[in-house]
Parts: structure tokens; C-alpha cells; sequence
């Protein structure tokens, strides 16, 4: 996974190395306001979006994303930490984008 960080705002990418197997979207606590999921257009596959609870009941969030859609998820609360975002795909090896602005 590439990240890079300026002091507002973090962008980076998150591979699904096999579906039906989640993945976190940051693999440390980077705490934001709002972040866009990209789905990479050469995913041949749907990224699904959601937390551990999601996946360990099955489902994600909608009905996945296809690739070149993306979901906005936001708060008006404290935050919303990129730890606890989880994707899985339809098909090995799809990647997301993504684009967040930090508390």
C-alpha cells in the first residue's frame, strides 16, 4: 500500500489481494472528516466498503462498486479513523483509491 501525508489530507490505494478475503483501507489509525473510495478503473471486479462487523455478517455496503465509482463517506462527529474501513472485492487483486481529508 502507498500512502503519502501532508498535514490535512492523506491519499492512497489499498489492494484486495483475494476476494472474499477484507482488507483494512489504511493499515494504521489515520483519523478523517470525510474520504472518497475510488474504485480503480482496470478492477475487473466490484469493491465492497464497510466495517469488520460488515463482512463478518456477509455483506458490505449497497451493492459494491464498480470500477471508476466512488462513495463519499462523512461525519459530523469527531471522526472517522481509515483503520476501520474494510474492502473486499468480487475478483483477485482490485485495487481502491483513496482520498481523505484528516481531522
Amino acid at each position: 500500500m502507498a500512502t503519502t501525508h501532508s498535514p490535512t489530507h492523506a491519499i492512497g490505494f489499498a489492494t484486495v489481494a483475494a476476494a472474499g478475503t477484507p482488507v483494512r483501507l489504511h493499515t494504521t489509525s489515520i483519523r478523517a472528516r470525510r474520504v472518497v473510495i475510488y474504485a480503480q478503473k482496470a478492477n475487473s471486479g466490484q469493491i465492497i466498503v464497510g466495517g469488520s462487523s460488515d463482512f463478518n455478517a456477509g455483506a458490505g455496503v449497497g451493492s459494491g462498486l464498480d470500477s471508476g465509482e466512488s462513495i463519499t463517506l462523512e461525519t459530523d462527529k469527531n471522526f472517522l479513523d481509515l483503520y476501520d474501513i474494510w474492502l473486499d472485492t468480487t475478483s483477485n487483486g482490485d485495487k481502491a483509491d483513496f482520498f481523505a481529508q484528516k481531522v
